[in-house]
């Protein structure tokens, strides 16, 4: 059973508590949450060369438009198996809740996996949670807000156990905490918190986790971007074992030739990788006068276990006029704040969206490769890197479809035209998008989401708002894809482990009235029932053990459907062996 350590005796001890009724497995209010999805070609964006791949879509998560708001959802494959999450959030009158999801909304035999299965309710009280990891155990770490009046201000983790339906418990008895100390639990405004980044520690089940945070005067924290080792038990928060503080990361910046004074300096929320068995450490430096940790102007990379901070660290330095977009990295309130805008993966790549500094901006995506010498990353250069896509008035070159300027509002403003990206270990990149539709109207906009095959070097758009999703008499019109605010797309809505996107869109004028919701993506993998990469005999297996089932039948799963046509069977198989390869 997949736990997150100490969990069990937490789970016994809330039971008792919380009476049946309370216990809800899932939370769907439209009724058809997990029973919509649909597979069609990509539109390939550039590089002729290139063909469309198959897209199969999964709508796990709906409501009505009157509902909680989302956070950023993120995705991984676990034990071969589709497993999301995300956060709700509005006025105290609508549920607050934590959440996983898959892509059906029936009890799977094969795999356990339900569409809207709710791990933590918050119910009417002020608390709004973001998520910051899924682990490969299923293991979910996010950080628990503080309402305005106290009581839940923490790091968390709850189980991944999601091979049974999990039930719902009220906070703050759930789930377990990460730090400890006085101003993490009991006073909430003296440590602010940000999305955790996390990550297992090589050959241990103990978890890296990764906050940037600043200390209203409890002394709790150390200001700055903060490592904990977490085995199962609450760390002391004022103790990191590992920190980037902030007057070393102004220092790095001016070191770097961006300009950051005394005092002045913001960190942005980290991201941990492991590079050839080295873990390292990514984080945002600017000033508060020119964007702080929304736009840093550089990025720091280090090796962190090597326990010499910035010394040996290495950056990747935006080009002069530009920043890069990322996220809030700490505050106060109740309020969820934005994950992460930027990834890493376990090759070093790097890949972070740019924004110039004109009035009406112009965005440009990058992919970095890194120069690795002795073991270590030993540097970035620009004149190396890889444009991906790029949209607005100034330095737009690729033809890739994303024009501008991307102005909303009367007066118009400017907002961003590409936001979150994510890179996953075999080099692909996910992101989001929104551009204008008509220049003589800044206000027509549309957004869609893409997928770039590093092996071919095509961009891939797989999913537009104001496509239909349409299956057994049920149809779904997907609203606007954002690009600011909390259900953005963040990098860990890109599996690590697969082609496989999870984002959230905004109510439409759709058929039914207008719904908010998720979306999960498979960018290709006919045949490939794990997501592994391969087709082979435990893809065959896999399908054989759901030959016959239909849609709504407990074996049915319609990851292994790949027609979606609603049932398992001759086709399926077809497919199947058509893309065979061990």
């Amino acid at each position: 059973m997949l736990k997150c350590y100490c969990r069990c005796a937490a789970l016994v001890a809330v039971a008792a508590l919380v009476s049946v009724d309370a216990l809800a497995e899932e939370w769907d209010p439209t009724g058809i949450a997990g029973e919509v999805f649909e597979s069609f070609p990509s539109v390939v964006a550039y590089t002729s060369e290139c063909d469309p791949v198959t897209v199969r879509v999964w709508i796990p998560f709906l409501l009505e438009e009157t509902s909680s708001l989302l956070n950023s959802a993120e995705v991984y494959v676990v034990n071969g198996d589709i497993l999301g999450g995300v956060t709700t959030f509005s006025s105290a009158s609508n549920p607050r809740l934590v959440l996983y999801f898959a892509t059906a909304d029936v009890e799977d035999d094969l795999f356990g996996y339900t569409s809207s299965n709710v791990v933590i309710d918050e119910g009417a009280n002020e608390y709004s949670n973001t998520l910051g990891q899924i682990l490969p155990d299923g293991r979910l770490i996010y950080r628990a807000n503080y309402p305005y009046l106290g009581g839940q201000n923490n790091l968390e983790c709850v189980l991944g156990d999601v091979g049974s339906q999990l039930p719902a418990f009220p906070e703050p008895q759930v789930g377990d905490e990460i730090l400890s100390g006085p101003g993490i639990g009991e006073q909430p405004g003296d440590a602010y918190l940000g999305n955790p980044a996390a990550m297992y520690v090589q050959g241990s089940t103990d978890i890296w986790v990764a906050n940037t945070n600043y200390d209203a005067g409890s002394g709790d924290i150390p200001t700055g971007a903060n490592i904990w080792r977490y085995d199962g038990t609450p760390q002391p928060a004022v103790t990191p074992d590992y920190t980037y503080s902030q007057a070393g990361a102004e220092a790095f910046a001016n070191d770097n030739g961006v300009p950051v004074d005394a005092g002045d300096g913001r960190q942005t929320q980290p991201v941990l990788a492991y590079v050839e068995e080295v873990g390292y450490i990514v984080f945002g430096i600017n000033d508060t006068t020119n964007g702080g940790s929304a736009r840093p102007g550089l990025l720091c990379i280090d090796a962190f276990e090597d326990d010499d901070a910035f010394t040996g660290a290495v950056a990747v330095v935006a080009d002069e006029g530009d920043r890069f977009i990322d996220h809030q990295a700490t505050g106060s309130g109740g309020g969820p704040y934005e994950g992460k805008h930027f990834d890493m993966n376990s090759s070093g790549q790097i890949v972070v969206v740019a924004e110039t500094g004109a009035s009406v901006p112009t965005y440009k995506l990058y992919l970095y490769n890194p120069t690795i010498e002795g073991g270590r990353i030993t540097a970035y250069s620009n004149d190396d890197r890889i444009r991906i896509a790029d949209a607005g008035p100034i330095d737009d070159i690729i033809d890739d479809g994303l024009a501008g300027p991307i102005m909303v509002g009367d007066p118009p403003t400017p907002i961003n035209a590409i936001s979150g990206v994510g890179i996953n270990e075999a080099g692909n990149i996910g992101f989001t998008a929104t551009w204008d539709m008509d220049d003589d109207d800044p206000n027509t906009l549309s957004s869609a989401a893409y997928f770039y095959d590093a092996a071919g070097g095509c961009l891939h758009q797989v999913l537009r708002a104001e496509d239909t999703i349409t299956y057994n008499g049920t149809t779904v019109r997907v609203g606007l894809i954002p690009q600011e605010g909390s259900d953005s797309f963040f990098a860990p809505g890109l599996a690590d482990n697969a082609d496989v996107m999870a984002f959230n869109f905004r109510p439409s004028d759709d058929l039914d009235g207008g719904k908010r919701g998720t979306v999960v993506v498979a960018v290709g993998h006919q045949g490939d029932t794990d997501f592994d990469g391969d087709v082979d005999h435990s893809d065959l297996g896999s399908l054989l053990a759901a030959w016959g089932a239909n849609f709504g039948e407990s074996r049915y799963d319609p990851e292994i459907d790949f027609d979606l046509d609603g049932a398992i069977g001759h086709s399926d198989l077809g497919v199947l062996l058509s893309n065979w390869n061990p």
